[in-house]
């Protein structure tokens, strides 16, 4: 889903862990939302459940989703 290309990376850090969400395509053209981890800060393992999030091919995120960035609740 993500072998074209990633782009618009952001760095949530967390419970010391490093959360890199990311946007990415394929040839297809259809944008998703991606997960890596990394325990240092350099080397990211990609989420096996990756995309996080994608388009369902309906309504306003029909053909694509991206933009990923985190706002953490509760402290």
């Amino acid at each position: 889903w993500d072998d074209l290309f990633l782009v618009g990376p952001y760095v949530y850090w967390y419970d010391s862990l490093y959360y890199l969400f990311y946007n990415g395509s394929s040839d297809e053209g259809n944008f998703a939302v991606g997960l890596a981890t990394s325990p240092d800060g350099f080397h990211f393992t990609k989420y096996a459940g990756n995309p996080v999030l994608a388009p369902d091919g309906e309504g306003y995120d029909a053909w694509g989703v991206g933009g990923a960035v985190i706002i953490r609740q509760d402290s």
